[in-house]
């Protein structure tokens, strides 16, 4: 049996190419991968990459609230 291989959120986010699909499991922010997520984010806002993602997502993994990015919120960005 193959070992499982732990990557840190900054080198997930690393491995995702622009035009590429993510997909998510979760509902709501139960079991988000919101550290991924934000990583995304962030490296999109510093270097505008990943960029053009399709995003799936099995149900809404956000927090709806006004002013707050969490869960799928923080992909909300033009571009990204």
């Amino acid at each position: 049996m193959k070992k499982p291989v732990f990557v840190s959120e900054q080198d997930a986010a690393a491995m995702i190419g622009d035009g590429k699909t993510v997909a998510t499991i979760g509902m709501t922010l139960v079991s988000a991968s919101e550290t991924i997520l934000k990583a995304i984010e962030k490296r999109f806002l510093e270097t505008g990459h990943p960029k053009d993602l399709t995003y799936i997502h099995a149900a809404g993994s956000g927090d709806f609230t006004p002013h707050v990015s969490r869960g799928e919120d923080c992909l909300m960005h033009e571009g990204l």
